[in-house]
């Protein structure tokens, strides 16, 4: 089987694909997206402009909504995450994180093998 066969099929795995979870599996199976997720918060409560307070950051450690959208996009994959205190929260904003990656990058960047296990449509 082709390189370019496996990475069809490997991007269609994903392809326009969700994961729900919370902050709490983020950080024990996608520890540098959950130490990225926890910098942007601790940005928020720091910014005096935003409404995010200590609380807020105490509340996200233990246990904030985390939606993953996967989408093929030429061959590259996007990965989407959104995080909110509610499920409500998470559809009602941009990502906190988008990257567009190869699939090389993906495989290397990311614990997609935890990811396949956890995928909705």
């Amino acid at each position: 089987m082709n390189m370019k066969k496996m990475n069809f099929d490997f991007l269609k795995t994903f392809d326009k694909k969700k994961i729900f979870t919370d902050t709490k599996w983020v950080k024990e199976n996608d520890p540098e997206v959950y130490a990225r997720l926890h910098e942007l918060m601790e940005g928020f409560v720091a910014d005096e402009s935003n409404q995010t307070t200590q609380e807020d950051l105490e509340s996200f450690e233990d246990g904030w909504c985390v939606e993953y959208l996967f989408r093929e996009d030429e061959g590259k994959i996007t990965v989407s995450i959104y995080a909110g205190e509610t499920w409500q929260d998470v559809a009602n904003q941009p990502p906190w994180l988008e990257e567009t990656v190869t699939v090389e990058e993906f495989k290397g960047s990311y614990p997609y093998k935890k990811y396949i296990e956890r995928l909705e449509d």
